[in-house]
């Protein structure tokens, strides 16, 4: 509820009568509400006096809505760098305060990396939002091993077709060969 305050009356002459108030409707302009409240007194000869208040607030119960914008999140092998993108917020009411980020521990499985970047926001009115996104790359610093197999590298003397050199397969640590 709203505190108006309380009222009094003093009359210079025949003394006042009792203070009345009377308070008027809510008035909303999307999210801000009004609402008055006027104060009636009277003496004893009916000279009338009226004397108003009006309050003003806000009434937001949303988050401000946070947009991501940019970014890339799957930056391929060996990222300098990662790029999550940036992020702005806008409030239905009040007002959103500045948006602040924090970037999660890199989680490592094998050669694949993930971090998660939040976003987090306030309003005026202290409702808050976040959002997140996650971004996977992988760390493979390692050439893929070459494994040859069969053969005869030693053909003897004046072989007939061509030299058998084995076959070969490679096989890499993270990324495939």
């Amino acid at each position: 509820s709203i505190d108006f305050g309380s009222a009094s009356a003093n009359d210079n002459c025949s003394g006042a009568r009792a203070v009345t108030s009377t308070a008027g409707s809510i008035t909303t302009t999307g999210c801000t509400r009004t609402q008055t409240m006027t104060w009636n007194a009277s003496d004893a000869c009916l000279n009338a006096s009226s004397t108003s208040r009006t309050a003003t607030w806000t009434v937001d119960t949303e988050g401000p809505v946070i947009t991501i914008t940019g970014g890339n999140l799957n930056p391929g092998c060996n990222p300098t760098s990662i790029d999550f993108g940036s992020a702005s917020a806008n409030d239905n009411c009040s007002g959103a305060r500045a948006v602040t980020s924090t970037a999660g521990s890199i989680t490592t499985t094998g050669c694949t990396r993930t971090q998660t970047m939040t976003w987090n926001a306030s309003d005026a009115c202290l409702n808050a939002s976040s959002t997140s996104r996650t971004a996977t790359w992988t760390v493979d610093t390692q050439g893929p091993v070459i494994t040859i197999t069969g053969g005869n590298l030693n053909p003897g003397c004046n072989p007939v077709g061509p030299i058998d050199f084995g076959s070969a397969s490679a096989n890499d640590n993270c990324s495939g060969a």
